[in-house]
């Protein structure tokens, strides 16, 4: 994911969550395919788990899908 959809991802989520803006998130670019084989590369049993990788546009498509806070 590059830096760019990062930010973006970032931005849309702290739309519909903006008690998250006082967290530090960050966005950075990431190697999926490293990172992918780091998390596979692992044998300890404690960390096992599974995961669904998604694509920048996938995940800015299901935050855009979450209702923002209303204001009574």
């Amino acid at each position: 994911m590059s830096k760019l959809d990062a930010s973006r991802v970032v931005d849309a989520v702290l739309q519909v969550k903006p008690e998250l803006g006082a967290q530090k998130l960050v966005p950075i670019e990431v190697n999926l395919q490293q990172a992918l084989r780091g998390v596979a590369a692992d044998n300890d049993p404690s960390r096992a788990d599974s995961f669904v990788v998604h694509s920048p546009n996938e995940v800015y498509e299901f935050v855009s899908l979450l209702k923002p806070p209303t204001i009574n």
